[in-house]
């Protein structure tokens, strides 16, 4: 108002910013919608003048806004990527690009058709304001990422004597720094974080790879909500308002992701619907686990009055065994390319685990009288009794 005072006093005909905005937004209506119709550049740097803002700030601010649309194109890369190298749809590039259309239609189908709200009266744009859709993607993407790594992470540590006298033998007179080898800061790391989107590509992270992993991701996103409210483009409260939705959409999708998971595990590397690989799996302590429990339950004599459990133990452990496979084919490069002695040891040491679990269920299986090779037949011929058993029994 004292810009357009000062003007009109040195005989400028100045026409305030709000009948500016009027006569656009009229324009706008008459063509049928469309971009604002800006006569000027002049113009449009004095409604906007963040927009236009010169030096390294204003080009920072600028791609900070372009984040979230940049994690997207360059996860739809990855998705091809994988296509070629599977021969067919990932799983996990799935689920991710699955949620982007989740958030893309709940914010712009519902909460922005529902609130109705205008952005703030320096915004070029003459969408609804509320919420911020930047906001609500990368906050989005970074709980699902933080979520994700954290039930993947397990600590990378000896926890026998034998681990112990191994790990010495192949740290022995290496550089550490507050007790972690070059290897665990930067090549385990980089290893583990090499993916364009926030999923990790590796079924299980450790500690250093977890903090890696999550500072690189919360340097990219976590600063795209302040970008918004420093460029006019949104209020304070779109921002909060749309970075507290995209953290509870986050939960929810990755409250489904893991009944997923935990549901189809078994199909690992096997092709689902025709068009899609299953390469997104639970973390490998989560398989060692299910298969001692499972193993804990056959061990235990029959009740009159317990109830059956929905598929039987026999395929329970048949599935098992297969997924117990699929971890220790990804293991297996590991042994043969092992850049470090440490990577071979661990590696090895895992394969023994698993390897000695898959024992276990062979040995389990012959004590009741059953093999892989007899349940894959009974399998295959009992597609009614046990849903979802013929998908598995033609994998076998």
């Amino acid at each position: 108002r004292t810009a357009v005072l000062a003007a009109r006093g040195r005989g400028v005909d100045v026409v305030p910013v709000a009948l500016e905005r009027e006569r656009l937004d009229a324009e706008r209506h008459q063509l049928g919608g469309g971009v604002p119709l800006w006569d000027s550049p002049e113009r449009l740097r004095r409604h906007h003048p963040a927009k236009h803002e010169d030096g390294l700030r204003g080009v920072l601010l600028r791609a900070l806004g372009h984040h979230p649309i940049l994690v997207i194109g360059v996860s739809v890369l990855d998705m091809l990527i994988s296509a070629v190298r599977l021969r067919g749809l990932g799983t996990r590039e799935t689920c991710f690009l699955g949620f982007v259309g989740f958030m893309t239609g709940c914010n712009e189908l519902v909460f922005k058709r529902w609130a109705m709200e205008p952005r703030p009266d320096h915004s070029c744009n003459f969408s609804c304001g509320f919420p911020s859709g930047h906001s609500v993607m990368s906050c989005g993407f970074f709980m699902l990422m933080f979520l994700d790594a954290v039930f993947r992470t397990m600590p990378r540590v000896p926890l026998t004597l034998a681990d112990a006298r191994d790990q010495e033998k192949a740290t022995a007179g290496r550089t550490t720094f507050f007790g972690w080898t070059i290897r665990e800061i930067f090549v385990s790391n980089i290893r583990a974080g090499l993916t364009f989107m926030p999923l990790s590509r590796a079924h299980t992270l450790n500690q250093t790879d977890f903090c890696f992993f999550a500072l690189a991701w919360g340097v990219v996103l976590l600063p795209v909500p302040f970008s918004r409210t420093v460029l006019n483009d949104h209020t304070p409260k779109q921002v909060m308002l749309g970075s507290l939705i995209g953290l509870t959409e986050a939960v929810m999708y990755f409250g489904l992701m893991r009944i997923m998971q935990q549901n189809y595990n078994h199909l690992l590397g096997q092709r689902v619907f025709g068009a899609f690989v299953h390469n997104f799996p639970l973390p490998v302590y989560e398989a060692i686990s299910k298969t001692c429990k499972v193993l804990a339950k056959a061990e235990e004599p029959p009740h009159g009055s317990a109830t059956s459990p929905k598929v039987p133990l026999s395929l329970q452990m048949q599935r098992l065994h297969g997924e117990l496979e699929w971890y220790i084919k990804q293991l297996e490069p590991t042994c043969t390319w092992a850049s470090f002695d440490e990577d071979g040891i661990v590696a090895a040491r895992e394969m023994g685990r698993l390897q000695g679990l898959q024992d276990d269920i062979e040995r389990r299986l012959e004590v009741e009288g059953l093999g892989l090779a007899k349940l894959a037949d009974d399998s295959a011929s009992s597609d009614e009794r046990a849903p979802g058993s013929a998908l598995w029994a033609r994998a076998v």
